[in-house]
């Protein structure tokens, strides 16, 4: 059964003719690099496909599996990717999978695919995060999911996978708290402040150096400029916390 149509894609359930191109893609070096597939034999990939042939599409089945295929041209129908879908019911999450295989790579499959997804998924689960897990180093997938408006909320040691996070939508979706502007760029602020007082300093310096050669030395620009330089100093320790912290967070 096809579930959704693209321009060059089709999404529709898996069938045994797409063993062949699934073993192929699934045990090439490349494909499996960021992936966790315990067992990518024939006789396993035989029964994989026959266990989520009748995947329903959207449903609350705990784990589903469907094939993406290309939808135009002589090789109409044929599968050239893979797309996992688990739906979490105890904690409301929708964690999405994919895999295109390397023969169709740099060809924008995958965001053709979850473009015309997500907003799917949104209409039937409108308070419902959907979720991706995606290794550091996988960086071609990690810009994939922020181009499809994906948020990343953290890393999970255990599964050495950054959490990307596409939030609900809706007049009835959870509001999620975001950093006001000002607190959101509150360490650029306090820089650019930390800079001001070191020039600020430095004026003063060169001030003072002229007016003891010229005239009388000045103790009061002394004063100024030493605490100047302090409050630099202060500012930009309190912008190195606060750049660690966050670095931590994430």
């Amino acid at each position: 059964m096809i579930f959704l149509q693209t321009a060059r894609l089709l999404l529709r359930n898996l069938s045994p003719t797409d063993l062949d191109a699934l073993y192929d893609y699934r045990n090439n070096e490349g494909c499996a690099r960021y992936q966790h597939w315990e067992n990518t034999s024939k006789e396993y990939l035989r029964e994989w496909i026959e266990r989520y042939a009748q995947s329903a599409f959207l449903s609350k089945e705990p784990e589903q599996h469907y094939a993406i295929c290309r939808a135009t041209g002589a090789a109409d129908g044929q599968i050239i990717g893979d797309l996992s879908y688990f739906y979490n019911e105890a904690d409301p999450c929708i964690t999405l999978g994919y895999t295109i295989s390397y023969r169709h790579w740099r060809q924008g499959y995958a965001f053709e695919m979850l473009r015309a997804l997500l907003p799917a998924i949104q209409n039937a689960y409108p308070q419902t995060d959907i979720v991706a897990l995606v290794e550091k180093e996988n960086v071609p997938s990690i810009a994939l999911l922020q181009k499809c408006g994906f948020v990343e909320e953290g890393f999970s040691e255990k599964i050495n996978s950054c959490i990307f996070v596409k939030p609900p939508v809706g007049p009835s979706a959870p509001n999620r708290k975001e950093a006001p502007p000002m607190k959101k760029h509150l360490s650029k602020i306090i820089l650019v402040f930390a800079l001001l007082f070191f020039v600020l300093a430095a004026v003063l310096f060169v001030q003072a150096v002229l007016g003891s050669i010229l005239f009388d030395f000045n103790y009061t620009e002394t004063l100024v400029m030493l605490g100047a330089v302090f409050t630099g100093l202060v500012l930009l320790a309190l912008w190195r916390i606060i750049d660690l912290l966050e670095a931590d967070r994430k």
